[in-house]
C-alpha cells in the first residue's frame, strides 16, 4: 500500500463505466490493494464500494476490512482524519468568536446610533417632526386653501366687474 498522499481520487465520485469495472474486476480475481492502486482511492474505499454494488459478500468484506484496519495507511487516514477533525474544531471555535466579537461590535454600533437619534431628536427641525400623517392633513389643507383663494379672487373680479358697471352707469346720468 502507498502513502495516503497517492490516493488523491479519493474525493472524486465513481462513475458508473468505473463501478461496474470495478465489480467486475474484483471478481476476476484482483485484491483489493491492486483495485485500490488502480483507481487512486483508499483501500476501505474499495471495500465499501464492493460491498455496496454487492460485489463483495459479508464476510469478505469484514476480512478485507481486518486487513486494512491493520495496515499503516489506515493509521494514516484516522491520524489525518483526527488531524482535520482538530483543524476544523479549531476553525470553528475561531469563526464563533469572531461572530460573538462582530456581535459584540454591532451591539456598540447599536448604541452609538440609538444615541445620535437621541440627539438628533433634540435638535430636530419641525419639518422632521411633522408625522406622514400630519404632513398628509396639511397637504390637504394647503390645498384647501388654495380653492378658497381662487374663489376669493373670483368674487374679487366679479365685484370690480360690478363696480366698472356702476361707474359707467353713474357717468352715463
Amino acid at each position: 500500500m502507498n502513502k495516503l498522499s497517492y490516493y488523491d481520487h479519493r474525493n472524486i465520485k465513481f462513475t458508473d463505466a468505473e463501478m461496474s469495472d470495478l465489480v467486475t474486476l474484483y471478481q476476476s480475481g484482483k485484491t483489493v490493494t491492486e483495485l485500490s492502486d488502480q483507481y487512486r482511492r483508499t483501500p476501505g474505499q474499495i471495500i465499501h464500494w464492493l460491498k455496496k454494488k454487492g460485489g463483495m459478500n459479508t464476510a469478505t468484506f469484514w476480512e478485507a476490512m481486518d486487513e486494512y484496519r491493520n495496515s499503516p495507511l489506515y493509521r494514516e487516514v484516522t491520524e489525518t482524519g483526527e488531524e482535520n477533525r482538530e483543524k476544523k474544531k479549531a476553525e470553528k471555535e475561531r469563526a464563533e468568536k469572531e461572530k460573538e466579537e462582530a456581535e459584540e461590535m454591532m451591539t456598540l454600533a447599536e448604541r452609538r446610533k440609538k444615541r445620535r437619534e437621541a440627539r438628533r431628536k433634540e435638535h430636530t427641525p419641525v419639518q422632521q417632526m411633522i408625522t406622514q400623517e400630519a404632513h398628509t392633513l396639511l397637504i390637504q389643507e394647503n390645498q384647501h386653501l388654495k380653492q378658497e383663494i381662487a374663489e376669493v379672487k373670483r368674487d374679487v373680479k366679479e365685484i370690480l366687474r360690478l363696480m366698472n358697471a356702476l361707474y359707467d352707469f353713474e357717468a352715463q346720468e
